[in-house]
């Protein structure tokens, strides 16, 4: 066996083991120790929790005040919109309307229009009548007299129009005629056949027009050339004469109550009082 020496034991004595070495407390070393946080620092801890709650709910807040002024300039912009767009159909509507209004305005106007310019254009033919004759006359006064001096109606019939003018359309003239016996009858073939002429009134349309109506002719047979002219064939008929057939064609004339009553404007007499002092 190999002797130990004292220096080999020494130097294992001295130098230890690593565990002994691990376990020995350091002196240089300051160790750690967990203290409880004080009063004052739990609060200030609290009051920083409920500083950053403060934030959050603000900025929050903030965030929901921003999201609702969207919201409501959103509705503001689509309430904008659509009352626009109902402003502007409300308009476009009033405008159509007013166009409307316009053009049936203007349509009334040239019905007024035509109808004055075709009163310019015609004669009145006025009937009387008694018991052996039929008197057409284009004047209302002629016929007065035919009722103050020969016994004729009256009150003159309005009986029909005639053109004042000859035209593509009034091609047929109208003369009046007085028989030997002095009774009277219109011809619309030219003159008078050998009975006595009296006045021309006019032209009517040998062929259907529009807005007008035919004009029938009834004779007596028994007194020939004694007859009656009508738009109206149920009179004719009536009156006791033969119906000969259509003479022509005469234009349909409208006229309000002022123009066919007009006002009477003749002048008035006026009272004379006389009084007497004492």
């Amino acid at each position: 066996t190999t002797p130990t020496t004292a220096s080999s034991q020494g130097s294992a004595f001295d130098s230890g083991s690593p565990a002994e070495e691990q376990s020995k407390p350091n002196p240089d070393s300051n160790p750690v120790v967990n203290n409880p946080p004080s009063n004052e620092e739990l609060l200030q801890q609290q009051l920083l929790a409920l500083q950053q709650q403060l934030e959050a709910q603000r900025l929050e807040q903030e965030r929901l005040a921003k999201q609702a002024a969207k919201q409501a300039d959103a509705v503001k912009q689509a309430e904008a919109a659509r009352l626009s767009d109902a402003a502007k159909q409300a308009e476009d509507a009033r405008l159509a309307e007013v166009a409307r209004q316009a053009e049936a305005a203007r349509q009334v106007q040239a019905r007024e229009n035509a109808r004055l310019e075709l009163i310019s254009k015609v004669n009145k033919i006025y009937r009387y009548k008694k018991s052996n004759d039929v008197l057409f006359t284009t004047s209302s006064d002629e016929g007065v007299c035919a009722n103050r001096k020969h016994g004729y109606d009256a009150d003159g019939v309005l009986a029909f129009h005639t053109y004042k003018q000859s035209s593509a359309i009034a091609n047929l003239p109208v003369t009046r005629c007085a028989a030997r016996d002095w009774t009277h009858f219109l011809n619309t073939s030219g003159g008078c056949g050998g009975q006595r002429w009296e006045a021309d009134y006019g032209f009517i349309s040998a062929q259907q027009q529009a807005d007008h109506v035919p004009l029938y002719n009834f004779v007596n047979p028994r007194h020939w050339p004694h007859s009656m002219l009508t738009v109206n064939f149920d009179e004719g008929a009536a009156y006791g004469f033969t119906y000969s057939g259509i003479v022509g064609y005469v234009p349909v004339v409208q006229y309000t109550n002022e123009e066919l009553n007009p006002p009477d404007t003749s002048p008035t007499m006026n009272k004379i009082y006389t009084f007497f002092n004492g």
